[in-house]
């Protein structure tokens, strides 16, 4: 599955396949993690008026055409959904950079990358906030 993965966040013109109906099904079943970012919204100041699932496709395919870079994209706010809290009509996320840089780490080992692709993905998100 990270073959395929990584060739998916490598093909700027694969982005429109992140709407497929099949595609959401194989996500919901292999990834719900990333699945749930779906139904977790974004709110300004910080982010556009979307979904994290929308707003992580937008940040891969923005993101410098260099693999261990969009590897992190693909996971750098996996964790929204499990921090999510909302005060005065406005979305907060505290700490998801380092829950979603534990998450990912294990998710990337779950679908076959190896300990130090992950290591340094996960790296990456745990920073990203910095």
């Amino acid at each position: 599955m990270a073959a395929a993965l990584d060739m998916l966040i490598m093909d700027d013109k694969a982005k429109k396949i992140w709407k497929d109906g099949s595609f959401l099904k194989w996500l919901k079943k292999n990834i719900p993690e990333l699945y749930a970012c779906r139904s977790c919204m974004e709110t300004p100041p910080h982010h556009l008026n979307e979904s994290t699932y929308e707003h992580t496709v937008r940040v891969i395919y923005n993101t410098p055409k260099d693999l261990l870079l969009r590897r992190a994209a693909v996971f750098h706010d996996i964790g929204k959904p499990v921090v999510r809290t909302e005060k005065n009509n406005k979305a907060h996320f505290y700490g998801h950079e380092k829950k979603s840089s534990f998450m990912a780490k294990k998710i990337m080992l779950k679908l076959g990358w190896n300990e130090k692709d992950a290591a340094e993905a996960s790296r990456l998100i745990a920073a990203h906030m910095k």
